[in-house]
């Protein structure tokens, strides 16, 4: 069972890490296996564990990449090398961060784009933030951003938003649901014509 999910899994790449990691670690959560990586383990890992653990990352990687983290004895040792050799040094993350949130402030909805396009562009901003360990976003940044940020076509129900919904507990979800219920109404009236 276990190789059948490594096999439909995303194989790591030179781009692909953090959408890896994601994957891995909830697999190795589901195999009770995430307690070798995580340093909040309760107690010492046992060797077994360790062991699968090791295995399962090493099915997970080319010979390539394997070969980068070759001497590497535990799970936790291999799982760490990858991460600092995808993600990089505290130094390189923190510039990396600041460059997801300088795009993520700078971002806007293109013109053709729909709605859940660019809330896709949004989203991976956030996610590589996060994974970057560059903190949250708060949610009502976000739906103050999307709001901001939204193509001129959308301008009017931006505003409708603005004024007429208590955006601190909106959710993202919620923004988008109205954007795109906007953007059906839109669509339907310009077939119309």
């Amino acid at each position: 069972m276990e190789d059948d999910f490594l096999a439909s899994g995303p194989a790591l790449t030179n781009s692909n890490y953090v959408t890896w990691a994601a994957v891995m670690k909830v697999h190795l959560q589901a195999r009770g296996l995430w307690d070798a990586i995580d340093g909040d383990a309760k107690g010492p890992v046992d060797p077994s564990t360790d062991c699968r653990a090791l295995a399962a990352i090493h099915r997970a990687i080319s010979r390539r990449i394997l070969s980068k983290i070759d001497g590497k004895e535990t799970a936790k040792e291999a799982w760490q090398a990858l991460r600092t050799l995808r993600l990089g040094t505290e130094p390189m993350k923190r510039a990396k961060v600041r460059a997801f949130r300088q795009e993520l402030e700078a971002v806007r909805m293109k013109d053709p784009e729909t709605v859940g396009d660019f809330v896709d562009r949004v989203t991976a901003l956030v996610f590589n933030i996060r994974a970057h360990d560059g903190g949250e976003v708060e949610e009502g940044y976000l739906v103050r951003k999307i709001l901001r940020a939204v193509s001129p076509k959308f301008s009017q129900i931006a505003l409708v938003i603005e004024v007429l919904c208590d955006l601190e507990s909106m959710t993202v979800d919620g923004l988008v649901d109205r954007l795109k219920a906007y953007e059906i109404q839109m669509e339907d009236e310009w077939k119309l014509r």
